[in-house]
Protein backbone atom coordinates (compact mmCIF):
# COMPACT_ATOMS: atom_id res chain seq x y z
CA UNK A 1 0.00 0.00 0.00
CA UNK A 2 1.00 3.53 -0.48
CA UNK A 3 1.55 6.39 1.30
CA UNK A 4 -1.45 8.33 -0.06
CA UNK A 5 -3.57 5.51 -0.13
CA UNK A 6 -2.61 4.51 3.48
CA UNK A 7 -3.40 8.56 4.16
CA UNK A 8 -7.34 8.19 2.83
CA UNK A 9 -7.99 4.82 4.41
CA UNK A 10 -6.65 6.29 7.84
CA UNK A 11 -9.15 9.51 7.35
CA UNK A 12 -12.06 7.61 5.77
CA UNK A 13 -11.65 5.31 9.04
CA UNK A 14 -11.89 8.09 11.19
CA UNK A 15 -8.26 8.06 12.54
CA UNK A 16 -7.49 11.93 12.09
CA UNK A 17 -4.24 11.35 14.20
CA UNK A 18 -2.56 8.72 11.81
CA UNK A 19 -3.83 10.11 9.04
CA UNK A 20 -2.14 13.27 10.02
CA UNK A 21 0.97 11.76 10.96
CA UNK A 22 1.09 9.72 7.77
CA UNK A 23 0.52 13.30 5.82
CA UNK A 24 2.92 15.02 7.46
CA UNK A 25 6.03 11.99 6.63
CA UNK A 26 4.37 12.64 3.05
CA UNK A 27 5.07 16.02 3.09
CA UNK A 28 8.79 16.01 4.70
CA UNK A 29 9.73 13.17 1.81
CA UNK A 30 8.30 15.79 -0.40
CA UNK A 31 10.27 18.84 0.72
CA UNK A 32 13.66 16.48 1.63
CA UNK A 33 12.95 15.81 -2.17
CA UNK A 34 12.84 19.31 -3.59
CA UNK A 35 15.52 20.18 -1.39
CA UNK A 36 17.88 17.64 -2.97
CA UNK A 37 16.99 18.48 -6.63
CA UNK A 38 17.47 22.62 -6.13
CA UNK A 39 21.07 21.19 -4.64
CA UNK A 40 22.07 19.00 -7.29
CA UNK A 41 20.81 22.03 -9.98
CA UNK A 42 23.19 24.05 -7.80
CA UNK A 43 25.89 21.70 -8.13
CA UNK A 44 25.75 21.29 -11.84
CA UNK A 45 26.10 24.82 -11.99
CA UNK A 46 29.55 25.16 -10.57
CA UNK A 47 30.69 21.82 -12.38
Amino acid sequence: MTLPLNVELLHQDYQAAAAFASAILLVRIALATLALKAWGARHEEHV
